[in-house]
């Protein structure tokens, strides 16, 4: 499977068969780092409803972990 946004959406299966999905986060201004790394219900609401967009089975499944932090690019975006 293939994501091909600039929104930066990776997932990958592990070793005892389940789907890690993470997600793109908000631009702080001025490129802050975020300290608190705990999702927020509105952030959980947004990579739920994403996670489901790519893998609409997925609607009934449990997400046992979430968890957020920084990410370095450029705010350009390489094309």
């Amino acid at each position: 499977m293939g994501e091909h946004s600039r929104l930066v959406t990776y997932f990958h299966r592990t070793r005892d068969d389940r789907l890690v999905f993470g997600a793109r986060g908000g631009y702080r201004f001025g490129g802050q780092l975020r300290q608190n790394f705990d999702l927020n219900d509105q952030e959980r609401g947004r990579h739920r409803a994403l996670m489901l967009s790519m893998f609409p089975q997925l609607a009934s499944a449990k997400i046992s972990h979430g968890w957020g932090g920084n990410l370095g690019m450029a705010r350009r975006y390489a094309l």
